[in-house]
């Protein structure tokens, strides 16, 4: 759920002169429901062929887990990416710890239902 509004410079913040700007777990995969690229990017060439390739050549079978989340992070790996939350450890609401805080919220699992206004609930 967006709470405000953010614009291009917050974005280009976000991205600091890398490929991408992700949410990260220490020990377990990103949280794929935010991610922002620069298209222009030396680096993203590199990524966007890589991420392909895992669905294309089926290497995503390959994986320990057969996610987007894992996928993303195979490709990613040895490339400028940066983590929004390099200090989030294992199975953490990530965007509560980032930057997005204050212009994002996740509600997923049992935090979709907690809403009063039904209007922004919704159902599994």
């Amino acid at each position: 759920m967006f709470k405000k509004p953010f614009g291009k410079i917050f974005l280009k913040k976000l991205l600091k002169d890398h490929f991408c700007a992700y949410l990260g777990r220490e020990l377990c995969y990103t949280e794929t429901g935010f991610l922002i690229f620069d298209t222009e990017h030396d680096d993203f060439p590199k990524f966007k062929q890589r991420y392909r390739d895992i669905y294309d050549k089926r290497t995503l079978f390959q994986l320990p887990y057969w996610t987007d989340c894992h996928a993303f992070d195979t490709a990613r790996q040895g490339l400028q990416a940066r983590n929004l939350t390099p200090e989030a450890a294992g199975m953490v609401d990530v965007f509560c710890q980032s930057p997005l805080k204050d212009y994002m919220e996740h509600d997923k699992g049992n935090r979709k239902f907690r809403r009063d206004d039904e209007s922004l609930q919704t159902t599994a």
